[in-house]
């Protein structure tokens, strides 16, 4: 546990949010009955797989998957769930970000949704694209970012510009998306490691410069810009710009293979496992 206690600002907590499906209303669940605390590992399980989840401009914790989303609040426990009754476009979650304004947009089956504190809002459906999307990401000037069959493009509101491998990208299957607080993009591959944008040209990263796994599923950046990398099979690497350093089961983690991740309030990193 020391490695874990020097790099992370307080400890990094597992969670997993029940997502069945709920009939109409919104709602709203009882506390969770486990306490957090800042030394050990907390975890909270369901039948349902937690694939994404990320913390808004408040404090709340969203996590989502295959019933819908669910938006936590950390401090009592409680929890409200929505699916497409309460607006989502669907309910098969695929990818969410958090956008500069503080809350959540999802990508579903049926296109994206976008959360404006009351309501869900429907951004985009797949026509756009012709596929699902497993990556999104909402940048500092509004861009939406989502992966493509062949690589990942942004949309400023008008115009979609496409990246490939021909414009340097690790792979063509993108698996995640995030943007860091200086506006870096960061994109994540099931097969390829991960590639960083850095508005004019691409690098990427691999097990050869230090990365645990190169079939990536997940992608957190902090706010001082420390980029977060879930992977299959060999839990999470942290990359400070220069060293790569790697935590697994062995570390503290109940699994190594990290479907979500995110950075919460003063550092702290979650992690969703299957």
């Amino acid at each position: 546990m020391k490695l874990l206690h020097r790099y992370l600002k307080t400890c990094m907590l597992l969670v997993s949010i029940a997502l069945a499906g709920c009939n109409g209303q919104a709602e709203v669940l009882p506390a969770a009955t486990q306490p957090i605390t800042p030394t050990e590992w907390t975890t909270y399980t369901n039948a349902n797989e937690v694939d994404r989840v990320a913390f808004d401009a408040a404090g709340n914790l969203w996590a989502a998957g295959r019933g819908g989303v669910v938006r936590w609040d950390t401090g009592s426990g409680a929890y409200t769930r929505y699916t497409a009754d309460n607006g989502l476009i669907g309910n098969v979650v695929t990818a969410m970000t958090i956008g500069p304004e503080g809350m959540p947009w999802v990508a579903t089956t049926g296109g994206v949704s976008r959360f404006d504190g009351e309501a869900w809002i429907t951004q985009a459906t797949y026509d756009l694209w012709g596929s699902g999307v497993h990556g999104i990401a909402v940048d500092q000037q509004g861009g939406l970012w989502a992966d493509l069959d062949e690589g990942v493009s942004r949309f400023d509101g008008e115009t979609w510009t496409p990246y490939t491998t021909e414009d340097g990208l690790a792979g063509r299957k993108v698996s995640c998306i995030a943007v860091g607080p200086e506006g870096t993009v960061w994109v994540g591959f099931f097969n390829g490691g991960v590639s960083r944008f850095d508005g004019e040209t691409w690098m990427s990263y691999s097990e050869e410069d230090g990365l645990a796994d190169d079939q990536v599923f997940s992608l957190a950046v902090g706010s001082e810009g420390i980029l977060w990398v879930g992977t299959r099979e060999g839990g999470v690497s942290r990359f400070d710009g220069e060293t790569w350093t790697t935590f697994t089961a062995a570390d503290g983690l109940p699994d190594s293979t990290i479907s979500s991740l995110t950075v919460g309030p003063e550092g702290t990193v979650w992690a969703g496992t299957y």
